[in-house]
């Protein structure tokens, strides 16, 4: 029963989000005053471009980090390989601040270029996106099996070569995805372009969508950006399932020592110059003017929200999981075998995700949070439920959010154990309810820990959704730092962004140090 019920849920939302998009399209004209497809290509070309850029520039960065690290046995490669997690848990408004205090008029690297516009955002992105393209390829490199390894150098390929007939076809078909996900990524930056796009030239259809409902009072504009911004990111969602169906099944192998001191070194000091470096000095600096009564309570409705909305989220999942309809000990059996042939290099393709599944995984690119929220704003605020705080919205909506980053922690585990220990269980004789709590509870445990932190992390630094529905409703540290940067109160800015960034360490590093069991897909 909860199944129907939390599907249900979801594709109402989903439902009148469309149903507010339309309403606000349908009021066109064709007044060339109300709307513009010229600018709405114009918007459309620049988004696409930035992201294309953003995702070659990322990956290039990648790249550079990962040949000095991959094969490397050190003490210090753990900590490395946590470490390009990072990125992915930074609140985007965050590495804005840590960007600009590094490259900026006063900053400690000087750039031949300005900070704002084309080149800030290819900057912003870029540091986010390259150490989680970093950790992909050196896992993937990893994996190579050693007696390929050993072929090429007897055959005494070079660098090139070995690179073209050895890494590529290991890495390229889950790279080839991860590269479209990060474009996906960067179609849907909001707060980067917000805070670097430096005016009109350098605006997205997500800002533009924001610009045109907040500054401009123009609901067509709105929805139909919205619209555009959806289709594109259907067909980033289509390429992204077609892909999730061809990944080579990993193949265990023992590292051997390949990388050389000085690539080992300059990759290391590539990290730590664009990476480690702005991070350190914008918490050395920033942390020096400190006053609990600015940070304490935007610092408690984080937590508070978060951890509301990151329960919410696993709860849902949890729901989505154990209601799955049971399968028969002989399909049980099957795919055990099934996944013995994988391990063994029998089977090299992974089975493609069914429809529901991989939409709900990849729901967060399909349709974009701005998109999502545009349409449930016009039917909140056009209804009589205007006069309510949409704060009960921005935490639901925030909490579909979420769906995607447990499915994909989640759900991969959980059919394992149920493939090793399905028959079991049958031949033991346990119910549906011992079986989930005394044999898959303990496998999920220390993953769903992992994720809910991390998830805390990503709800915290959100501030697309409250954007549009309204700053007032919904205080966190993230909000609080874009209304002081928009009142040009940029020591406050400066100050809850540093605890919001030390926040964010610190639940990272709990993450990584406390519940360090399997890595958290992106």
């Amino acid at each position: 029963m909860l199944r129907p019920v939390v599907l249900g849920a979801i594709l109402a939302t989903l439902g009148v989000s469309a149903a507010g998009l339309l309403l606000a399209i349908a009021e066109f004209n064709g007044d060339t005053q109300v709307f513009s497809w010229e600018y709405a290509l114009r918007l459309w070309l620049f988004t696409l471009t930035q992201a294309g850029l953003s995702t070659l520039v990322s990956l290039l960065l990648g790249l550079l980090i990962a040949l000095g690290i991959a094969w490397r046995q050190a003490p210090w490669k753990p900590w490395v390989m946590a470490s390009l997690n990072l990125s992915f848990v930074l609140p985007p408004l965050v590495v804005v601040l840590i960007v600009i205090n590094a490259a900026g008029h006063n900053g400690i690297i000087k750039i031949p270029f300005s900070l704002y516009g084309l080149p800030g955002i290819l900057l912003a992105h870029s540091l986010l996106n390259a150490p989680f393209i970093a950790r992909l390829i050196i896992q993937k490199l990893e994996q190579i099996p050693t007696s390929e390894c050993f072929v090429a150098q007897q055959l005494g390929l070079n660098p090139f070569l070995e690179a073209r007939w050895l890494w590529l076809p290991h890495i390229w078909p889950a790279l080839s995805q991860t590269l479209l996900f990060v474009f996906a990524l960067c179609v849907n930056s909001f707060a980067i372009v917000l805070s670097l796009g430096g005016g009109p030239a350098s605006t997205t259809l997500e800002v533009a969508i924001y610009q045109s409902l907040k500054y401009d009072f123009n609901p067509v504009e709105a929805g139909i950006f919205s619209l555009i911004q959806c289709l594109t990111t259907l067909l980033c969602g289509y390429f992204l399932l077609k892909r999730s169906g061809n990944i080579h099944a990993p193949i265990e192998t023992s590292p051997i020592k390949k990388a050389s001191n000085p690539v080992t070194l300059m990759s290391l000091s590539l990290l730590g110059g664009v990476w480690g470096v702005p991070i350190l000095g914008f918490i050395v600096k920033q942390m020096q003017w400190l006053d609990y009564s600015l940070w304490l309570l935007p610092l408690m409705h984080s937590l508070g929200y978060g951890l509301l909305v990151s329960l919410s989220g696993l709860l849902l999942v949890i729901a989505l999981l154990l209601t799955k309809k049971q399968g028969s000990a002989r399909k049980a059996g099957m795919a055990r075998k099934i996944g013995m042939a994988r391990k063994i290099g029998m089977i090299r393709k992974t089975a493609a995700p069914n429809a529901l599944s991989g939409f709900l995984t990849h729901m967060g690119l399909i349709v974009p949070t701005i998109t999502l929220t545009t349409g449930l704003t016009f039917i909140w605020y056009r209804t009589a439920l205007g006069s309510v705080s949409p704060l009960g919205l921005i935490l639901w909506v925030q909490t579909l959010m979420t769906l995607p980053f447990y499915l994909r922690s989640l759900e991969e585990p959980w059919h394992r154990a149920k493939t090793h220990y399905g028959v079991l269980c049958d031949h033991l004789g346990l119910s549906w309810l011992q079986r989930e709590w005394l044999v898959y509870r303990p496998i999920l445990t220390p993953i769903a820990k992992k994720t809910l932190v991390l998830t805390l992390v990503i709800v915290m630094g959100d501030i697309a959704t409250p954007a549009l529905l309204g700053f007032e409703h919904f205080p966190s540290l993230a909000v609080s730092v874009s209304q002081a940067l928009s009142h040009y109160q940029f020591d406050t800015a400066y100050t809850l962004a540093s605890i919001h960034l030390v926040l964010t360490l610190i639940l990272f590093l709990l993450a990584e140090k406390r519940f360090s069991v399997t890595s958290f897909g992106r």
